[in-house]
């Protein structure tokens, strides 16, 4: 269906685009505390479209200038288990190959603040900017970091340059991603570099990943996409890392003497929309027999746990397992249900028949824990059933 909208393609303002989904509420938050009850200000509309023209997928209900909710009240990312563990050290490794050491580091949208943690302690001098109050800047203050509450970009850093920008799952947030991306460039030295994190677009469109289209990312850069404003920004890549078989993407980026003359070629790959309808018709199809038949649980409350309470109508389960200490007594929630938010535990995973891992790139890992927790019952995930790395069932998969 072809639809217009008032706001243009972020990347090359067109007005014309296809509309792939259509969430009315989607929820803003992945977590909510005891006292917050629902109501519209949980809620956002989903219409994640493509371009006709640049093939950009982008969230088309956004309006002009409005803020990213962000995270809420709540920290996230915040390192619980092994995987989550190895994938920074990864970053560490990916970054660190050319055995720079004492670098003056700044980090873009820390989050829980955990990446910036890890670079202090290797010595180098980090900033970071971060507007969410979630954010423990008092616990990073003593380990050395220096923390600025602002969006970025800030007038708080004006003529400062660093040899190292982290900008780690980030740029997907932002309503204009170009401009974004060139203020991080005019903030590194000559010879400076950016580590850019994105969740690939691409593994959106060929997967037709139902449980990575959420309020929050307001894009979905395709390679084509990233290559054309890391050009547009006098930026080359020198370095491309695959995380997770290709779920997110790592660039690390630097400047180039001469403007590229890099050519456009608009990607011939259409989004995969029959392969998302069906994976969301057999997930909400085995969710309405659930209902009316046994007791699940979800594990994980995420951005992939949220999409999941606006997309599957109806879903409704008993409690959400989360291994985030500061979630404990707060909820998760659809548009028509709060779901309590516990820590997992032998006694409470009997009271359940089925879990969906909603985490699903460290889905591996956390069904053999809960096996070592006694469960004996059905484990499913909210990975794509076309990735060949999956080892757990898919919830979106024919049973």
């Amino acid at each position: 269906m072809r639809v217009s909208n008032i706001r243009s393609c972020p990347i090359c303002e067109s007005f014309d685009f296809n509309e792939i989904i259509y969430v009315a509420q989607a929820p803003k938050f992945h977590v909510i505390s005891a006292e917050t009850e629902l109501g519209s200000h949980l809620f956002g509309e989903v219409r994640l479209v493509e371009c006709l023209f640049c093939k950009h997928l982008f969230n088309n209900a956004i309006q002009d200038k409005e803020k990213n909710p962000g995270h809420g009240s709540f920290s996230t990312n915040a390192p619980v288990s092994q995987s989550m563990f190895d994938r920074r050290k990864k970053i560490m490794e990916f970054l660190s190959a050319d055995g720079d050491l004492s670098l003056n580091v700044l980090e873009v949208g820390a989050g829980s603040g955990a990446l910036a943690a890890i670079f202090a302690e290797s010595k180098n001098l980090v900033t970071v900017v971060e507007p969410e109050l979630t954010l423990d800047a008092d616990h990073l203050e003593k380990q050395g970091v220096r923390v600025i509450r602002d969006v970025w970009p800030t007038n708080k850093l004006i003529s400062e340059k660093f040899d190292l920008i982290l900008c780690v799952q980030v740029l997907e947030h932002t309503e204009k991603p170009r401009e974004f991306l060139h203020e991080l460039a005019n903030c590194i030295h000559g010879d400076g570099r950016i580590y850019l994190e994105v969740p690939s677009g691409d593994w959106v469109k060929t997967h037709g990943s139902a449980a990575d289209v959420h309020f929050p990312h307001w894009n979905y850069f395709t390679e084509t996409m990233i290559q054309k404003l890391i050009s547009e920004c006098n930026l080359k890549i020198s370095k491309r890392c695959e995380l997770v078989n290709g779920r997110d993407i790592g660039y690390i980026l630097q400047h180039i003497a001469i403007k590229s003359d890099y050519s456009f070629q608009v990607p011939l790959q259409a989004f995969d929309l029959g392969k998302l309808e069906q994976s969301l018709e057999i997930a909400n199809s085995q969710i309405i027999k659930w209902n009316t038949s046994l007791d699940y649980a979800f594990y994980g409350t995420n951005s992939q746990s949220q999409a999941a309470f606006g997309l599957l109508t109806g879903c409704k389960p008993k409690f959400v397992f989360d291994d985030t200490p500061s979630y404990r007594g707060s909820f998760a929630y659809s548009s028509q249900f709060r779901f309590p938010i516990i820590e997992p535990s032998s006694d409470r995973l009997k009271e359940v028949d089925v879990v969906v891992i909603s985490v699903y790139i460290h889905d591996e890992a956390i069904a053999k824990k809960i096996r070592e927790l006694g469960f004996d019952g059905e484990i499913y995930s909210l990975r794509p059933p076309s990735d060949p790395s999956g080892k757990v069932k898919s919830l979106f998969s024919e049973i």
